[in-house]
């Protein structure tokens, strides 16, 4: 249970963990940003009321303090604890249900200022769709958002029942009370009303933000994947880098980066054409993707991040298990890189296949920054490439090479 009231709760949390922990985040900080609006508006129009009270002289001053008195308090309260939220966002925000909580507990404060204010009379029933619009802009999911409309429908419901059947005492407010409180036609239509109010609101606010959203995956889509393969594109993959990067720091953990550049792809472009290309090279990453990560036994496979690099280069970044040694470790990324080279030599298209030449750098042997493992992964695949290519060559090794060379 207490795991699932946590966005993001495992040792080693995966790119997904954090993303969905940023997006809880950022969905908590608007809830406390709407609830800074809410509470100014609210601010302003209590001086502004009691302006007009004050100036009319047949309003006891009595009256007008014993009725503010309540809903002051309660606006007071929603200060301090808007304010303890803000002051606590990174932590709060690893709570999955934070934004229901919050939002249930602002239409239960909506519900004490209607009461305070009139109960049937009151004005500030309005504030429930600003609740749901609110819930229609925060949440993903319809259902969350069709519960907050139906909390903020029965809420009043119920308050309007306890008044009916004198369960609670009325609180009569100045210039305005005709005993409808205690009309069933009355109470019953304006609670009626209420549910058709919140019903509409949410309908509304959920078109409104299907399409918002069917956009914002559609944009995130086209920046962060390319389009001829379905991989994370090389705008995207150093994001990816450094996260894994963060997370191998922080655990003591290696990682492996395989850079795959295909052996002279521009003669097979001309010789075959273009579409030819662009179907193996969807071919390849498809078969990337099932070697690094599907058929990877291991307990980081859904750490693995796979990344159409550039025109005819592909990128492969995988975590080090824990409690390998160095020596296992490089001997565990080899291998991964041969069978990567091994599976793209065997794929076929119209009968017609290609070779790669791998580069293999390794964290933090081989760089300490995405920049400098890519630039050690990039040097790797240049030697092999001189070397004849389709062949695997380490960082270690092209240094060792170079180093013969000169």
């Amino acid at each position: 249970m207490a795991r699932r009231l946590r966005v993001s709760w495992r040792e080693q949390p995966t790119q997904h963990d954090i993303e969905a922990l940023e997006d809880n985040v950022r969905r908590v900080g608007l809830v406390i940003r709407f609830r800074w609006m809410l509470v100014g508006a609210l601010a302003v129009f209590s001086a502004l009321a009691a302006l007009v009270y004050a100036f009319d002289q047949s309003i006891p001053r009595s009256a007008l303090v014993t009725n503010m008195r309540v809903p002051a308090a309660v606006l007071l309260f929603v200060l301090c604890y808007n304010a303890y939220y803000q002051y606590t966002l990174k932590w709060l925000g690893n709570i999955a249900i934070l934004n229901h909580a919050q939002l249930l507990f602002d239409t239960l404060v909506v519900t004490v200022l209607v009461y305070y204010s009139g109960g049937v009379y009151s004005w500030l029933y309005t504030m429930y769709p600003l609740i749901v619009l609110e819930a229609a802009f925060i949440f993903w999911r319809p259902r969350d958002t069709w519960f907050v409309a139906g909390v903020s429908a029965a809420s009043y419901a119920l308050l309007l029942g306890l008044e009916f059947f004198r369960l609670v005492p009325h609180v009569s407010m100045p210039i305005i009370g005709s005993g409808l409180e205690y009309d069933a036609a009355y109470v019953l239509i304006r609670g009626l009303w209420t549910l058709t109010l919140m019903s509409g609101t949410a309908l509304i606010g959920l078109q409104m933000m299907a399409g918002v959203h069917a956009r914002e995956r559609l944009l995130s889509a086209s920046a962060t994947n390319d389009e001829t393969t379905g991989l994370t594109n090389r705008t995207h993959f150093p994001q990816r880098l450094a996260a894994e990067i963060r997370r191998a720091r922080a655990y003591g953990l290696g990682l492996s980066v395989v850079l795959l550049d295909i052996d002279d792809f521009a003669t097979f472009n001309r010789r075959f054409g273009l579409k030819a290309g662009n179907r193996m090279l969807a071919e390849i990453a498809a078969a990337l993707r099932e070697e690094a990560c599907e058929r990877t036994d291991s307990p980081v496979a859904d750490l693995t991040t796979v990344s159409r690099y550039g025109g005819e280069e592909f990128a492969v970044v995988q975590p080090d298990p824990p409690g390998l040694k160095r020596g296992e470790a490089a001997a565990r990324a080899r291998s991964l890189a041969e069978r990567l080279r091994e599976r793209v030599g065997s794929l076929r298209v119209d009968d017609m296949g290609v070779t790669v030449s791998v580069g293999l750098a390794l964290f933090p042997h081989d760089g300490l920054t995405g920049e400098d493992l890519m630039s050690s992964a990039d040097q790797a695949v240049f030697t092999a490439g001189t070397l004849g290519g389709n062949r695997v060559v380490t960082a270690e090794d092209s240094l060792a090479e170079a180093g013969a060379i000169g």
